[in-house]
């Protein structure tokens, strides 16, 4: 009796591990379905790059247009077939142009990795890792029910990239259009490369890039010490107009307009841009910056261009005073030259009528006051800083009588006042030609 008990142990120790490992392959997700567990196919494949030489890889050089392999490079590759069900892994480079590595399928798999390829032909999207970046640098957005890794979804071969340094440019990513043991890369996607200043600093900022209102790829980036914000989206289809396209980032809005670019797959673009606060935000601190036609604020005049837009009026007063004859509610700036020499009343005709070469609404160009002028001459810390501060962010600087806008009916209907050295008290008639220096208001 003691023999048989002991068998009955035994055996039952014997079958412990096979419960355990029953039990624990049969978890449920929280939909209370059998979890997936695929199967993990050693890969190694030879990539090549269709069109071009085959040595020809990843890193892209500027000089001959092509793409080379170095140490470190990883391949991510997901695909899909009626046997295997979706299927995805990434792939460490060896030599030449092969990769090897394990690729996970969705369903249970006993085939081969050519098999497996075989029946995925055309289908096969690839997605090159260049040395420094990790499989998280990459992340795609999707509405799809297999996430084929931790790191990775897909939808319509759109990516966002981080970037690490200026590796940015070797970012591919592509469909296989053949497999035999190996595969091409056919190019699907323009890359847009960005590199977005004014931003905060040492700040995660979200970046969507959008036609209408529909989004095309989202993704996240940390700024780095400076504020600047670096990274590179692709998205498929030719002849897709830059200019259809809005980019925000950390809440900005950034526009195109300066470019009139058809997008070609496989086409690297570079593109950098500012994030400038608007002129309604500026602080006693941007005095002397620079205001755009786009009413945002600029440090100098090649920032307002490399973002897009044209540097018009130079800051010369911020606060919170009211003129209640020519109403501004928190600054001042003047334009960077003067209009000509006029009359009174064409003065402030000429003036008024930039308003529409201004894409805001919330500044008024105008002819200044004489309170206006006092205000700016005082806060430019005298006329001479004032009149003389304009070459120095790429202006004219100003030059003897200017008009205001005040007229002198106490006096003299036919007398208006004039700015010279300081001098606001001044009057002249109307019909006298006077400078002209039109006065930004916001």
């Amino acid at each position: 009796m003691k023999t048989k008990n002991i068998f009955k142990t035994l055996a039952f120790a014997l079958l412990m591990p096979a419960i355990l490992l029953t039990s624990a392959c049969s978890n449920l997700n929280e939909n209370e379905e059998p979890v997936k567990k695929g199967y993990t196919l050693p890969v190694t494949v030879n990539v090549t790059r269709q069109g071009e030489d085959p040595a020809t890889k990843a890193k892209y050089n500027e000089s001959d247009k092509t793409l080379s392999f170095s140490a470190g490079d990883k391949l991510f590759v997901r695909g899909s077939q009626a046997s295997a069900g979706a299927f995805a892994g990434t792939l460490t480079w060896q030599s030449g142009g092969t990769f090897s590595g394990t690729i996970s399928t969705e369903k249970g798999y006993a085939g081969t990795a050519d098999e497996l390829f075989t029946a995925a032909a055309g289908m096969i999207q690839a997605i090159l890792l260049p040395n420094g970046y990790e499989t998280d640098d990459y992340i795609y957005f999707i509405n799809h029910g297999y996430d084929y890794t931790t790191e990775f979804a897909y939808h319509n071969n759109k990516a966002f990239a981080l970037t690490k340094a200026a590796a940015v440019q070797q970012f591919s990513c592509e469909y296989a259009s053949a497999y035999n043991s190996g595969f091409a890369l056919s190019p699907q996607n323009a890359i847009l490369n960005f590199t977005i200043k004014g931003l905060t600093p040492s700040t995660n900022v979200t970046a969507t890039l959008a036609k209408g209102s529909s989004n095309l790829v989202t993704g996240s980036v940390t700024t780095d010490g400076s504020g600047i914000a670096t990274f590179a989206m692709a998205i498929t289809g030719d002849s897709r107009n830059i200019n259809e396209l809005t980019l925000t980032v950390g809440g900005k809005d950034i526009t195109f307009t300066s470019s009139d670019n058809l997008l070609a797959k496989g086409t690297i673009y570079n593109i950098t841009r500012n994030v400038a606060p608007a002129l309604s935000a500026a602080t006693t601190s941007d005095i002397g910056k620079l205001a755009g036609q786009d009413g945002k604020i600029y440090a100098n005049k090649a920032s307002a261009t490399a973002a897009g837009t044209t540097a018009v009026a130079k800051i010369i007063y911020v606060g919170n005073e009211t003129d209640a004859s020519s109403p501004y509610t928190h600054g001042l700036a003047l334009a960077l030259a003067d209009e000509g020499k006029m009359n009174w009343e064409n003065a402030r005709t000429t003036c008024s009528n930039k308003n529409s070469s201004l894409s805001v609404t919330d500044a008024s160009w105008m002819l200044p006051s004489q309170a206006q002028w006092k205000t700016m001459i005082t806060a430019a810390d005298g006329y001479t800083a004032l009149y003389n501060g304009f070459a120095s962010v790429g202006g004219t600087n100003m030059q003897g009588v200017y008009w205001a806008s005040t007229d002198d009916n106490c006096l003299d209907e036919n007398r208006a006042r004039i700015t010279y050295e300081g001098r606001t008290d001044a009057a002249t008639l109307k019909s006298n030609s006077v400078n002209v220096r039109a006065c930004l208001a916001f």
